[in-house]
């Protein structure tokens, strides 16, 4: 309904991340921000930028007042596939929306998929693996294994 995603989503969020504007107070050094590239292509991230930009994310969703209302927003989705990306994934977004345009993706879903995806480029590393394990698992859903795959 359109009030209950006026209570979980921001109009016009500014540049910063909400976990900021939530008072997170994760602070981290400042890095150079990756440009946005010109030609659509992706941004790719080394090794050592990926692990510094999971560990910002998995920080500000971790964050207390982050991890309350997105435990909230989910609780709002019932189970229901549907209404969980429609609600889900766009607060998880919108939380680390300042990180992830930091790193040079774009501050919506498609930039969110991205993010994660270049961070599984690297899962080679097992501290990456399992922060982008652990950052996926916040606004991806989990899929119970089909009836006919159950262990008995």
């Amino acid at each position: 309904t359109p009030e209950l995603l006026a209570r979980f989503l921001v109009p016009n969020p500014s540049i910063t991340s909400v976990c900021e504007r939530l008072g997170c107070g994760q602070h981290y050094e400042p890095m150079m921000s990756l440009p946005i590239p010109q030609d659509d292509s992706p941004p790719k991230l080394t090794l050592e930028q990926a692990k510094a930009a999971a560990r910002e994310a998995n920080a500000c969703l971790n964050d207390p007042a982050a991890a309350q209302r997105l435990r909230e927003v989910q609780a709002s989705s019932a189970g229901d596939i549907g209404k969980f990306f429609m609600m889900v994934i766009p607060v998880a977004t919108e939380l680390i929306g300042g990180i992830m345009q930091k790193y040079g993706f774009s501050q919506d879903q498609g930039g969110a998929l991205g993010f994660v995806a270049e961070l599984q480029k690297h899962n080679s590393d097992p501290e990456i693996l399992q922060m982008a394990a652990d950052l996926k698992g916040k606004f991806m859903p989990t899929v119970a294994a089909p009836a006919d795959e159950m262990p008995e």
